[in-house]
């Protein structure tokens, strides 16, 4: 008699859950949507040392990076109006879910359990135009605390994009902020004072 994860008591699972790091349990939660809510309920904590996300045209590609492992996922627009969602040699499609929907429900929940200090976060966007790069600083927003993270590196088109950012990451914690044209031109933006007015 064959058994699903999901047929067994509710007290194995939450130790089963409890022995995982956090990015086996990100793997797990692409398995399904049953197992997807119930891992969400249950409030996994994050420790995520290192952040990586570079918003592309159709795709956002992300690096998680934990004590365990680096963890990467690619989110790509299929179809128009799905997604393809890569990690390693294995892809996944959600149907009906546009990609830049799925990654921020993805960030949400990461950054929402995220309970150490993250050592890099670093984001890097063409545009700043797209939804997900917008919608970032409310998902920083959401959260109970402000994010605790030591060296911030953004690659930007303009310093103005940066603004939404600044005011969502714990001060105490911030040693570096490393900002830089993400247009081909390698120099440092000029940022001017009311970037930092927060």
């Amino acid at each position: 008699m064959e058994i699903s994860l999901l047929d067994i008591p509710e007290v194995a699972m939450d130790r089963i859950l409890e022995n995982l790091d956090f990015i086996t349990i990100q793997i797990l939660r692409k398995v399904c949507h049953d197992l997807r809510n119930y891992i969400d309920d249950k409030v996994p904590e994050s420790n995520i040392l290192r952040l990586s996300i570079h918003f592309a045209m159709r795709c956002i590609f992300v690096t998680y990076q934990d004590f365990s492992g680096q963890f990467e996922m690619e989110y790509e627009e299929f179809d128009g109006k799905s997604t393809r969602l890569k990690q390693s040699r294995n892809q996944k499609i959600l149907e009906n879910l546009n990609f830049e929907e799925a990654f921020l429900k993805d960030l949400q929940l990461i950054l929402r359990h995220q309970k150490g200090i993250l050592e890099n976060l670093m984001v890097r966007s063409l545009l700043t135009t797209f939804q997900s790069f917008r919608e970032f600083p409310k998902i920083l927003k959401s959260r109970k605390k402000l994010l605790r993270v030591k060296n911030f590196e953004v690659y930007l088109k303009d310093e103005l994009s940066l603004q939404p950012i600044l005011p969502f990451l714990d001060s105490s914690f911030l040693k570096t902020i490393s900002i830089y044209n993400s247009t081909m031109n390698p120099d440092f933006l000029e940022l001017k004072e009311d970037v930092w007015d927060f």
